[in-house]
Formats: structure tokens, C-alpha cells, sequence
């Protein structure tokens, strides 16, 4: 094959990795304030605030396998459950991706809202590695820990504020 077929295979596979990664659209609105909470079941906020290592993944979450969401980096969605115990599964939107296929559970009372948010803890490791006769910094990224992580309506709501809206696919979930 001549270099135009090699770059032609190469770029139409860098495209489809862009394509495949989950954006926020720009007109997604910014949070603007809690959703008004009903007594006869619980809101659930679920955050994903920025991080550097796998921004470009948009993990989907189930709860008590149903998809609920595809959530992109820098979004939240909120959404109602009556009193529970549910499942929540994370798995990654794109075969292609590394991660985030967590598990968890929350345990939902009435009146209540629950802010839960992804996070990943993450340690850099730089070393060197000798090709040939030249040494070249090398960076690997380890994931140490991934969940969601419970967080206190204040501590939740200042992070919201930098978070865009993501519409969930249910509004509320039958219990």
C-alpha cells in the first residue's frame, strides 16, 4: 500500500475517535439552581466534574439496569426515584475506551436529594526509556481508585455551578 492509502486508513481512523467521544454541546445550559424536591420520592443528582484522564470517555449509567444517562465530561443530570435500593452500574459508551465501568448502590429515602459523583483518583508515574542510544521522558497515567462518590449538598452544589446540564433519557424511575 503507498503512503496515501496508509494516511487515508490513518485519518479515517483518528476521525472516527473523534467522533466517537461524547461532547457537551455548547448550548447545554449551566446550572442555575436545585430542582425543586417532592416529598413523595428522592432526587438524584449525578455529577461528572472535569478530569484530565478520560475526559474523552462518556461513561452510561443504568439504575437497576435501566440506562439512565450518557454523561460527558464537565455534566450532571438529576432525576427522581421513589424510596429504594438501587444499582448503579457504570459502563463505558465507546468499546474503544479504558474504564469507568463502576459499580454501586444508593439507598433512597423520600423528601430526599442525593448528590453522587464520579470520580477518579489518579497518580502520574514519569520515568525514562532508552530507545536506541537516547533516553526519552516517558508519563503513565494509573488509575488508583473510581466510584461515585457521596457528597454534601453544599460541597455539591459549588461544584455544580461549573457543570453543564445533560438531559437524562427517563425523568423519573418506576420503582
Amino acid at each position: 500500500m503507498n503512503i496515501v492509502g496508509r494516511l487515508s486508513k490513518s485519518f479515517a481512523f483518528s476521525l472516527l475517535l473523534v467522533v466517537g467521544c461524547t461532547t457537551v454541546p455548547k448550548d447545554a445550559p449551566l446550572f442555575s439552581g436545585l430542582s425543586p424536591q417532592p416529598l413523595d420520592a428522592a432526587n438524584v443528582y449525578l455529577l461528572r466534574p472535569h478530569n484530565d484522564f478520560g475526559y474523552a470517555v462518556s461513561p452510561v449509567v443504568f439504575f437497576n439496569g435501566t440506562k439512565v444517562v450518557t454523561l460527558p465530561d464537565s455534566t450532571y443530570t438529576v432525576f427522581r426515584v421513589p424510596a429504594g435500593v438501587y444499582a448503579i452500574t457504570t459502563e463505558r459508551a465507546q468499546w474503544w475506551s479504558g474504564g469507568w465501568d463502576v459499580r454501586g448502590e444508593l439507598k433512597a429515602e423520600n423528601g430526599q436529594a442525593y448528590f453522587l459523583v464520579l470520580d477518579r483518583e489518579t497518580k502520574q508515574h514519569s520515568g525514562v526509556v532508552v530507545v536506541g542510544t537516547t533516553p526519552s521522558p516517558t508519563l503513565r497515567t494509573e488509575v488508583l481508585n473510581e466510584g461515585w462518590v457521596p457528597y454534601y449538598r453544599e460541597d455539591a452544589t459549588r461544584m455544580l455551578a461549573r457543570l453543564r446540564f445533560v438531559k437524562p433519557e427517563i425523568k423519573a424511575l418506576a420503582n
